[in-house]
């Protein structure tokens, strides 16, 4: 049975005037955001795209609450994270945000099958409960034959597909990633692409940092970021098609 995520009232993400900015050297500080404002709609599937330095890893921490804005306000599932502390801000990333990293962030002394459930264990789910769902997101991923290696024993594509399914392990409504696919391999990289576009497909928030232009061709609409401004944002429109097709045009 699909959860519909798409059922609670309000944007999935909003960005109120938001500035980030980090301590340089003496009194001079860097701005990542300057004055940002982005609203993101339930079940969304968004790619935000810009130049290194244009601050879009920073947007994508801000969006998950693993960083807090200078000033300017961050609301995630209508919640302000502003003024939060980081128990309450590590809460809210436990009900509603689901990661996946480029550098995929595995634990090298766990197996794939901890790896994936170490969330649920964090959260204090029951172990029964905890084992049923692992085993069903590492068959999601195809991973069901690997559930007992540990990450040396896995290809960089099967990392990161141990790395969406923990995302999903406290079943997220929003999934964020960054550069996903950033190491890895073609075909490796439409693997775990199509991994996201299904968490899409199940009602889910998505939203993908990304410097490829052929996967943000295949998401709802592009944010363009600048010299941490919005330089552009598209409008929403339907998915385009799979990735492979988009290669085989291109080389054709």
């Amino acid at each position: 049975m699909v959860k519909n995520y798409g059922l609670a009232v309000g944007p999935a993400l909003e960005f109120q005037n938001v500035h980030r900015a980090y301590a340089g050297n003496g009194a001079v500080a860097t701005a990542a955001l300057d004055g940002v404002d982005v609203t993101i709609g339930r079940g969304e599937l968004v790619a935000v795209c810009g130049p290194s330095g244009s601050g879009k890893s920073t947007l994508l921490h801000l969006a998950g609450a693993l960083d807090v804005a200078t000033c300017g306000e961050v609301l995630i599932d209508g919640w302000a994270v502003s003024g939060l502390s980081a128990t309450e801000r590590a809460g809210m990333r436990n009900r509603s945000i689901g990661f996946v990293f480029q550098s995929f962030n595995l634990l090298p002394g766990l197996t794939a099958r901890e790896n994936v459930g170490m969330p649920a264990v964090l959260a204090k789910r029951k172990p029964s409960e905890i084992s049923g769902r692992v085993d069903e997101l590492l068959d999601l991923v195809g991973l069901a034959d690997r559930a007992d290696h540990r990450p040396s024993q896995l290809s960089g594509g099967e990392q990161q597909r141990v790395a969406v399914a923990r995302a999903l392990i406290l079943d997220p409504p929003i999934v964020l990633a960054d550069e996903p696919t950033g190491n890895l391999d073609t075909a490796s990289g439409e693997a775990v692409l199509d991994l996201l576009l299904a968490c899409h497909d199940a009602g889910r928030t998505v939203v993908v940092v990304t410097h490829d232009a052929r996967i943000a061709a295949r998401t709802q609409r592009v944010i363009y970021l600048r010299d941490g401004r919005i330089a552009q944002q598209d409008k929403p429109r339907q998915r385009s098609r799979p990735l492979a097709a988009i290669l085989d045009t291109s080389t054709g």
